[in-house]
């Protein structure tokens, strides 16, 4: 029955996605008629809006390329014309087999430089601290019948560089891809069974964020 849900869920989850990317697509298009002229224009300043709260769609990538479903959201400040703060957390479950599933939690503040003071608009290097959890549980069964589960917890601080460009179309449509590394610096070190699956907090980080400026 679990399993049977899980599947369901991740089948919509895909489908809000790519529901999700053709909005983006279909606004991002609408926008860029009307803007153009500006997209690239690294001279026009600071924009109007000072914050911006969006869906982190490259982290729910992450989940389903890995049997899993999950995703982010966060909120960006801006103090001046060339920094900002931001906060991002992100929660999901991963799904590896029917005795298998994992639980992952992630919180992250960073701090970014718009190059051309034009904070919260175009080109952007960000460094992120954060704090990374991941819970795994393995199901089976004992010769007697027994059902038991095993399993680990791991933590890890995180420290994450990343590159990226903000986009706002229209009024306040933000498109954000980026682009970084994430390094694990593990605070738990746990016992792990050679059946069990591994888990790293260090690897590749692709974002792309989907929100609204204001």
């Amino acid at each position: 029955m679990e399993g049977s849900f899980i599947k369901t869920t991740k089948k919509w989850s895909k489908k809000l996605l790519v529901a999700m990317f053709s909005l983006a697509l279909t606004f991002g298009s609408v926008g860029g008629v009307f803007g153009a002229s500006d997209l690239f224009n690294l001279k026009s300043g600071p924009t109007a809006q000072k914050s911006t709260i969006f869906v982190d769609v490259g982290t729910t990538l992450r989940y389903l390329m890995y049997d899993g479903i999950g995703g982010g959201v966060g909120y960006e400040k801006s103090f001046g014309d060339t920094w900002t703060g931001l906060i991002h957390a992100a929660a999901g479950l991963y799904t590896y087999s029917s005795i298998q599933s994992a639980f992952a939690f992630q919180i992250d503040v960073h701090g970014r430089y718009y190059i051309f003071k034009t904070a919260l608009d175009k080109l952007f290097v960000d460094l992120g601290l954060g704090y990374d959890f991941y819970k795994y549980t393995h199901e089976y069964t004992s010769y007697d019948g027994e059902k038991y589960d095993w399993g680990y917890d791991q933590s890890s601080l995180t420290i994450t560089p990343k590159v990226g460009w903000k986009f706002i179309f229209g009024k306040g449509f933000v498109v954000e891809p980026a682009f970084g590394y994430t390094i694990g610096i593990g605070i738990t070190k746990p016992d792990v069974n050679s059946a069990a699956k591994t888990y790293t907090a260090s690897g590749l980080n692709f974002g792309i964020g989907l929100g609204w400026a204001f």
